[in-house]
């Protein structure tokens, strides 16, 4: 062949081969082309794009008939220009090489899948290759990772479960007990004001039986409540009503006795919970206001108490836990979803590549 024959022969090839702006717009549609006069089959290219991007990647392969100026890589490059990220293949009848930018995949797990590729007799198996390769590396394959976030998912699961199940049963034994120490509150408390009936009815200070009629009333609706009462913060409430019919009868015979009368005791609340405070984590015990003394001696016949440490301050432990706990639920159900294992990175373009070893 003459020089000038020659010269014709590699015009005529320059004009024949594709450019990476006739590519784009085929691989923005469907993510792959293929050039006439290659031996690449559609389908098996479309399933192994297809396999790639349901991986998390973002793969477009370019099969072309003609080897490309620069190579295969080169090509990759330049269409990587126009699209602005996510991994180009490209497989020539010479070279096959990537380039890639801010996609899933490593340049150590390209490099490993472009050797891999560079074994295939085809076109269509240099893709698969490639993509076989990518989707599942050696010596990184995920199954055992799904099998050990498994294991551990179950077993944070069930120890969830059982810790919630022990807690759920401590609370309502704590709860049964303070349910029969109210009933013993109420029984005192009855026995207290019949008691003192006898005494208020010889009095004739109109005080002495206002204060035991106040007592009287206070200790029905502390009855009703006790009927109502199944949860911490009800049976706290029945605990200060029982201390306001106490008080009313340690008036009623203050004034009999001729004494002064008693402060009246404070009303206890549970603190409200600390709101950066782990859910998990149980509220500290809540110090009771401390009752100022009564100025009188109360008589040896007397039964009833107080509510005090016994019921009162594990009522207010109780109370002050649930609300921790309805907080604590709040803010979990506010945070975001856990991010995926596998993200897009944002490291610089990578490219890479080879010539290929076609098998004779």
């Amino acid at each position: 062949m003459t020089g000038r024959a020659l010269l014709v022969a590699l015009a005529s090839t320059v004009l024949l081969a594709v450019t990476p702006a006739e590519v784009l717009p085929v691989l923005s549609i469907q993510g792959f082309f293929i050039e006439d006069g290659s031996d690449a089959d559609p389908a098996a290219v479309s399933a192994a794009v297809s396999d790639a991007r349901a991986a998390g990647g973002d793969l477009h392969v370019v099969v072309l008939a003609n080897e490309p100026a620069g190579g295969a890589t080169t090509f990759s490059d330049a269409v990587l220009d126009g699209l602005g990220s996510g991994t180009v293949f490209t497989v020539a009848p010479q070279t096959v090489g990537y380039a890639s930018a801010g996609d899933v995949w490593s340049r150590d797990e390209l490099d490993a899948a472009t050797d891999a590729a560079l074994d295939g007799s085809t076109d269509t198996e240099v893709v698969t290759l490639f993509v076989a390769m990518v989707l599942d590396p050696p010596g990184a394959s995920i199954w055992p990772l799904f099998v050990l976030f498994g294991l551990i998912a179950a077993t944070i699961a069930g120890f969830v479960w059982w810790s919630s199940r022990r807690k759920r049963a401590a609370e309502a034994a704590r709860l049964e007990e303070a349910r029969a120490l109210a009933q013993a509150k109420l029984a005192d408390v009855a026995d207290d004001i019949l008691d003192l009936e006898d005494e208020v009815q010889l009095s004739t200070d109109a005080d002495v039986r206002r204060s035991y009629q106040q007592a009287s009333t206070t200790y029905a609706a502390a009855v009703t409540e006790a009927g109502q009462a199944t949860s911490a913060a009800g049976l706290l409430a029945l605990a200060t009503r029982l201390d306001d019919a106490i008080w009313e009868l340690d008036c009623a015979e203050a004034l009999l006795d001729g004494n002064p009368l008693p402060a009246r005791p404070v009303p206890r609340q549970p603190p409200p919970p600390d709101p950066d405070a782990a859910p998990s984590q149980a509220p500290a015990a809540p110090r009771a206001p401390e009752r100022q003394p009564a100025e009188y001696v109360r008589r040896t016949s007397r039964r009833s108490s107080y509510s005090g440490p016994d019921m009162t301050n594990m009522l207010m432990m109780m109370a002050a836990g649930a609300m921790g706990a309805r907080a604590g639920r709040s803010r979990r159900t506010t945070r975001g979803a856990t991010p995926s294992a596998r993200s897009r990175t944002s490291t610089p373009r990578i490219r890479g590549g080879g010539r290929r070893r076609r098998r004779g």
